[in-house]
């Protein structure tokens, strides 16, 4: 893959290495270390896929909304959230002031929704957010969406091989926090998206 430019992305903490000791190390989800791979190979960036199973690190869009919500009481305050532009996995996003410009070779992805779906979706699972902490109590109130900003974040991938077909894990590139299930389908319905628009001689 030629080097490209990601307009913003948020910096990657960890390296093949970091990576992979994490997806070795013993846990509940492998058995205490019985079921994880014994190597993992890493796949450099611009190198073809080495033999699985391999790990190797994906850019995944997301959408950084600026929430302008009123509070009783409070006044108005605004909030940053991020929505991932693929499976629509919500959290509060703290790292603006992060995002910079950032050359890479390694695969990324663009935005699977548009921003008015992520104002939507962003919209539903920030009420759904407070219900939670705060019930019905005090309740922030979207009043507009003042700013959309996409990003790339870094995520890296394991491609084992089970009985069933591939298995993916995946670890968040700038945390090191074992994604969930929602975050992965959003991964591997952007792998299979961009391979069917590919050329059928690429």
């Amino acid at each position: 893959m030629t080097a490209a430019t990601l307009a913003d992305a948020l910096p990657p903490r960890m390296d093949g290495a970091d990576a992979v000791r994490l997806f070795t190390r013993p846990s509940m989800g492998n058995l205490f270390g019985l079921l994880a791979p014994k190597f993992v190979n890493v796949r450099p960036q611009g190198a073809p896929a080495p033999p699985m199973p391999f790990a190797e690190r994906l850019w995944m869009p997301a959408y950084a909304l600026c929430f302008n919500v009123t509070i009783a009481g409070r006044g108005n305050r605004d909030i940053w959230v991020s929505v991932c532009a693929w499976s629509g996995s919500f959290s509060l996003f703290e790292c603006l002031d992060l995002l910079q410009p950032l050359e890479t070779t390694e695969e990324f992805f663009p935005a699977g929704i548009t921003p008015e779906t992520a104002h939507a979706m962003g919209r539903q699972s920030f009420l759904t957010y407070v219900l939670r902490r705060r019930g019905q109590f005090n309740k922030p109130v979207v009043e507009s969406v003042s700013e959309t900003r996409l990003y790339h974040a870094p995520y890296w991938v394991l491609y084992t091989r089970r009985r069933a077909g591939l298995d993916l894990r995946v670890i968040d590139g700038y945390s090191g926090a074992t994604c969930g299930p929602k975050l992965k389908r959003g991964i591997l319905d952007a792998l299979i998206a961009c391979r069917k628009a590919q050329p059928a001689n690429s």
